[in-house]
């Protein structure tokens, strides 16, 4: 189970800036942030837990940084709820085109299938 938020034994965002809010990077991102991909993948690693063959499921689409993550770690198949390019603003899934160049399936999940919250 992965979320979008700082890495274990930090503070989140509100706590450590509670006056300004999150401190960005230069590309507009919460400086603090991990994605959720990456929180699930350390997650699973820090555990034991063996990734290889493994399906991830994920609210929006991978990234082009986690998709190499995804790749490198073994995970084998990705199911996504809604497009990680449409929710940026930005003209293609990077990550989704990634992880199909080196094999790794990637699915949308059909609207009808998509529960009314968010899934990590």
């Amino acid at each position: 189970i992965g979320y979008n938020g700082p890495p274990a034994g930090t503070h989140n965002c509100d706590e450590e800036w509670p006056e300004t809010g999150c401190a960005r990077d230069s590309k507009g991102s919460c400086s603090l942030a991990l994605h959720a991909e990456q929180n699930a993948i350390l997650y699973a690693i820090k555990n034991g837990s063996k990734l290889e063959g493994a399906t991830l499921y994920t609210t929006l689409s991978p990234c082009i940084a986690c998709a190499r993550l995804i790749l490198s770690s073994g995970i084998k198949t990705v199911y996504f709820q809604r497009s990680y390019a449409a929710y940026k603003g930005i003209p293609s899934d990077e990550g989704v085109d990634f992880l199909v160049r080196f094999g790794v399936p990637v699915m949308q999940l059909p609207e009808k299938n998509l529960p009314s919250d968010d899934i990590i």
